[in-house]
Formats: structure tokens, C-alpha cells, sequence
């Protein structure tokens, strides 16, 4: 069986979206959550089966319903289980982590260009690849 075959990953108007209960509204949670969105929009896709309904993060859904947004990013399993959906849950959560690593990993790496003294200079690019490596 291939892989693909088990989800699609596809913009879908957030009208489509199914939720079958709506969260207890937290205030708090919801207006971070919103604060997230309008700063970094979208940042994982919302969980849903093959009949739209959420399976997952409703606090998104909510915060992206009150953040305006008309079409939303979906990731579709066509055959969830409660563990393929804490999983992708989980790799989607890793896969967030990752890009917010990656921007302040290049935005030191640019500071680090910005170095003027060629000793210093010459020191920092023979320490790089150490560094990365966790050696």
C-alpha cells in the first residue's frame, strides 16, 4: 500500500471543516493561539478525516475561524486511528518546532557573517561545522 494512499494534504474552505464539538472556550489559549496566527499564519495543517471532520487541534480551528481565514491547509487521513492521529499530531508539532529552530539558527548564522575581524572571522568558520555536528 502506498503511502499517499493512506492521506492527502490539501486548502480547503474552513466552511468544509466538521467539528463535532467545539472546545470549551479558554480565552487565554484561544487569544495566544490567535496572536500566533496573525503573526505566522498558518502553521500546521488542521487534521481531518474524509468526511472534514476535525479530528484534531480544535483550538486552531477556533482561532483560525476568528482570525478570518476563508481556506484552510488540511492534512487528511482516509483511515484514522486513534494512533495515526497522535502521531501526525505529533510529527506536525516536530515539523513546527523545526522551522522556529531553523529561523533563529539563520538569523545567528547571519550575525555570525556580520564578524569583521578576520581572525575572528577565519576562528568562526572552522568552528561551524563542529558546532552543527554537536562535536
Amino acid at each position: 500500500m502506498k503511502v499517499s494512499s493512506l492521506y492527502s494534504m490539501t486548502v480547503i474552505p474552513i466552511s468544509k471543516v466538521q467539528v463535532s464539538r467545539v472546545p470549551r472556550r479558554n480565552a487565554s489559549i484561544v487569544s495566544k493561539a490567535v496572536q500566533i496566527i496573525r503573526i505566522h499564519g498558518q502553521q500546521r495543517p488542521l487534521i481531518i478525516d474524509s468526511n472534514y471532520r476535525l479530528l484534531s487541534d480544535a483550538v486552531a480551528y477556533v482561532a483560525l475561524k476568528e482570525s478570518n481565514y476563508r481556506l484552510v491547509w488540511t492534512f487528511m487521513l482516509k483511515n484514522p486511528s486513534p494512533d495515526a492521529i497522535r502521531a501526525v499530531s505529533r510529527l506536525m508539532d516536530c515539523s513546527v518546532a523545526m522551522r522556529r529552530e531553523t529561523i533563529a539558527f539563520n538569523a545567528a548564522l547571519r550575525a555570525v557573517g556580520r564578524i569583521v575581524s578576520p581572525d575572528v572571522r577565519i576562528l568562526a568558520d572552522e568552528l561551524l561545522p563542529f558546532l552543527i555536528a554537536g562535536r
